[in-house]
């Protein structure tokens, strides 16, 4: 009696054994699928939408801090409500102008998302994503528009400062007669921040004028025959009378 008991104890510890063997492969091969079922459902629902990808207008997202900002564009909305050429006016009327595919590019790059269809230089309409989005699309990366023939625009960022020179001519003006030139044209001179700025987004201009620390100072990329071989945002301290940089009014 003792002896077929301890068979059927046996029997069924091998019984749980294989039961718990069973669920543990069916688990791994479900984790083992779920990627692939997970590529395939998002497959399909690419399909839903009317968007066209190729290599030379998509890129790949890599782990990236999200943002929303970017000094590289600039997103105006207009209900897409731009044809290709309204859509370079509208960057003009902004001081700015179209931005290009390489802009989007680097902004991406930058973390810039933007689930909206603009036009840039190329004639050709695009939106940035970084993730997927509800309401948006499942695709990412610089992605293309063809659905339709308006859209909003992509400008370039722009600049925030211009350099303003007295009527009269050249290095003219003192530090008020320059606070007073901005004044005239509804602005205020720049700040060194905004000159640094300026030069972080690639601006350049060999002339001295002051910024509203009360400094003048020179914005170089690159070393400029007849100009100066410093690059950066210098100070220009050999005598007293400048031009100006007055901020870009929003």
């Amino acid at each position: 009696m003792v002896l077929k008991m301890n068979c059927m104890i046996g029997y069924c510890v091998l019984i749980a054994f294989l039961v718990a063997a069973t669920e543990a492969i069916a688990q791994k091969r479900s984790t083992q699928e779920e990627p692939i079922l997970a590529a395939l459902r998002n497959l399909m629902k690419e399909e839903q939408y009317p968007i066209s990808l190729s290599a030379d207008t998509s890129l790949v997202a890599s782990d990236r801090q999200l943002a929303t900002a970017s000094q590289k564009v600039i997103y105006y909305s207009t209900n897409y409500n731009l044809d290709f050429n309204a859509a370079k006016a509208y960057c003009q009327a902004r001081g700015t102008s179209i931005a290009t595919f390489e802009d989007l590019e680097a902004a991406y790059q930058d973390g810039y998302q933007k689930c909206g269809c603009g036009w840039v230089e190329n004639g050709i309409s695009y939106l940035v994503m970084q993730e997927a989005k509800d309401g948006c699309l499942t695709s990412i990366g610089v992605v293309r528009c063809s659905w339709q023939s308006k859209w909003d625009v992509f400008c370039k960022y722009p600049i925030p400062v211009f350099l303003s020179k007295d009527p009269s001519g050249d290095y003219k003006m003192t530090l008020a007669q320059a606070r007073q030139n901005c004044l005239d044209q509804g602005t205020s001179l720049a700040t060194f921040e905004d000159l640094s700025k300026s030069y972080s987004l690639g601006y350049q201009v060999c002339s001295c004028g002051w910024a509203d620390n009360g400094l003048a100072y020179v914005v170089m990329q690159k070393p400029t025959e007849g100009c100066l071989t410093s690059i950066g945002v210098i100070k220009c301290s050999w005598q007293n009378t400048w031009n100006a940089f007055c901020k870009v009014k929003p």
